[in-house]
């Protein structure tokens, strides 16, 4: 086990502590809610476990390395930024995709890129951004924002590429 899984175990079993030590149900209600919050998550674990398992292997690691590779340069960088826009704003899927992608030859810029990319900038978003801010800020926002995946894919590449 990792540091992160540890440290998660051990602060869910201090709430479940301090649940219990409250003696007034509010440990049968948290672990009932988290129950139904995981089954509620078991489709969409599935379906990321297979689309990354799948990936792994449909798309071949030459492939990456030579589009998204460290020598991809500014074509990787930018390829990986479009590549965040359009994935879903769930991190259940962007996360292990660009863990694969690194996995697969992917250069650290292109990873940063594409990860920097979906945080600010995916289109999935959009709809619902416009309906409560209203069309023009988020366009504002987006045109802004466009420039900074490519700049933290280039920033990771000079200071952490090969």
């Amino acid at each position: 086990m990792d540091f992160t899984t540890v440290l998660l175990i051990i602060v869910a079993l201090l709430f479940m502590l301090i649940a219990y030590l409250r003696h007034d149900g509010t440990l049968a209600a948290g672990l009932k809610s988290g129950a139904q919050t995981f089954i509620k998550l078991i489709p969409i674990f599935v379906a990321v476990f297979i689309i990354v398992g799948l990936s792994e292997k449909l798309v071949p690691q030459e492939l990456i390395s030579r589009w998204m590779g460290e020598q991809s340069g500014w074509r990787g960088i930018v390829l990986a930024s479009a590549l965040g826009m359009v994935m879903p704003p769930s991190i259940f899927v962007s996360f292990p995709l660009a863990a694969t992608l690194y996995k697969a030859g992917a250069g650290i810029g292109a990873g940063v890129a594409f990860v920097t990319s979906w945080s600010l900038l995916t289109l999935f978003r959009m709809p619902l951004e416009v309906s409560i801010v209203g069309l023009r800020p988020t366009l504002i926002r987006m045109g802004v924002g466009l420039i900074f995946p490519i700049i933290a894919g280039f920033m990771a590449d000079f200071l952490f590429g090969s």
